[in-house]
């Protein structure tokens, strides 16, 4: 529709545009603020060592994706969940993180502020305890070291050290490590609902749908709907007996012009 037919169309049904806006957007308003209040708590964990080599910072960085990925995964909150016991869902449950800070945004929501907080702990508890896992082969490897000889007049605890030691230094890469840096605090504010926005996108859409429909009654009226009608021709063609207008008016003519001659 061009600019010079929008125009006035716009003019005719400005006041049906105006009450589809209007009504949209109320009904948008109303549905935003009845929903249910929800509280948003965020727990923020270090992927890696404060500071070290660029190979290990950069090592770090990508393997916050992993976490936060992590972080949104079905075992990790079906985990989270039964030990916070909040009943949260999957969608309920959100991460970023950040290749440069290395820093793993994790937020909860849920309608009650303190249950939010419990459930975005609960989710780092998940992702801390994954990391503290040692695969099985490496096990097996750990234990051929720890059953050398020469370890064997060690006193239990110092076995253990040993332990820690060696699963610490050679197995494990600091580039992998995660602490929590901003525990979870539960929020005094809901999150914001935005029903402002919500109104204004819902009474533009309804003004649209008007003007759409006000388009569409006036193309329909301005088509015409009656058969379509042949011209006369009896008024211009002899009749096939020779008694149509236009031979009257020749033979009418030509008595004239023998009258005229014979006087």
């Amino acid at each position: 529709m061009t600019e010079p037919r929008l125009l006035p169309l716009v003019r005719r049904w400005w006041w049906l545009l105006a009450l589809a806006a209007v009504v949209a957007a109320g009904v948008a308003w109303v549905i935003t603020a009845r929903a249910p209040k929800t509280y948003e708590a965020d727990v923020k964990l270090l992927v890696g060592p404060v500071s070290g080599d660029y190979p290990t910072l950069q090592a770090a960085g990508l393997i916050g994706r992993t976490y936060a990925e992590l972080a949104q995964s079905k075992p990790v909150v079906t985990a989270a969940v039964s030990a916070a016991g909040t009943g949260n869902k999957a969608g309920e449950i959100s991460a970023s993180s950040n290749d440069v800070t290395r820093i793993v945004d994790v937020r909860a929501r849920h309608p009650k502020p303190a249950l939010a907080a419990r459930m975005a702990d609960a989710v780092a508890a998940q992702l801390i305890r994954l990391r503290r896992r040692v695969p099985v082969q490496k096990t097996k490897q750990l234990d051929a070291v720890m059953h050398d000889p020469a370890l064997a007049q060690l006193t239990h605890a110092q076995r253990q050290g040993v332990r820690q030691a060696v699963e610490r230094v050679v197995w494990k890469s600091a580039a992998g490590d995660l602490r929590v840096v901003d525990g979870p605090v539960a929020p005094r504010h809901p999150v914001a609902r935005q029903a402002t926005l919500f109104a204004l996108l819902a009474g533009l859409g309804g003004a649209l749908i008007a003007l759409l429909f006000a388009a569409v009654r006036e193309g329909l009226a301005g088509v015409s709907l009656e058969p379509f009608e042949e011209p006369e021709t009896g008024s211009f063609l002899p009749s096939a007996n020779g008694e149509g207008d236009a031979s009257t008016a020749v033979e009418r003519w030509l008595e004239e012009e023998r009258t005229k001659e014979l006087s």
